[in-house]
């Protein structure tokens, strides 16, 4: 079964704009490369690119497909998933990343439905942030276990909310 995801670039205070990654989204597995990515683009001084080149992208694997350099400064922005574009039941985690504080936020979906809407046949998801990580350190696979942990946690409350 695939683990859908979403790695986006910082729009504002709370929108942000990105591309589609079918398989792995995990922190683990997509986190962790996200990160491995950013922190290189970082010491490289390659760091803009970052942005120039994933919102030119339909999905993921695109981006490592695109050259920098095959690039034109008119060239149209081709990611299309935002807050509002796409659907928390269908894309289970986001990686946002803020240009200004070099951060990345990592989103999860969860059910916000109550008991009726079950009981309706009505799921609803939202993002929530479980986590976050600085490009400048090392990339560190016991960070995002910890973020699939909290995860984990919000899951489990709102699994004993329910009953």
């Amino acid at each position: 079964m695939s683990t859908r995801g979403c790695v986006a670039i910082k729009r504002g205070d709370k929108d942000w704009v990105g591309v589609y990654n079918h398989l792995d989204s995990y922190p683990e597995e997509l986190g962790l490369g996200v990160w491995e990515e950013l922190h290189s683009l970082k010491k490289e001084g390659k760091i803009d690119e970052f942005e120039r080149r994933l919102l030119r992208c339909v999905e993921w694997q695109d981006y490592f497909m695109l050259k920098s350099e095959d690039l034109s400064d008119d060239e149209e922005e081709t990611a299309s998933l935002t807050p509002t574009s796409a659907d928390p039941l269908f894309i289970e985690y986001v990686y946002v990343f803020d240009p200004k504080t070099e951060r990345v936020e990592v989103l999860a979906s969860v059910p916000v439905s109550t008991l009726e809407d079950y009981r309706r046949a009505r799921a609803n998801y939202d993002w929530v942030k479980i986590g976050g990580f600085d490009i400048n350190e090392e990339p560190n696979e016991e960070i995002m276990r910890n973020i699939q942990a909290e995860e984990e946690k919000i899951m489990a409350r709102f699994r004993e909310a329910k009953e």
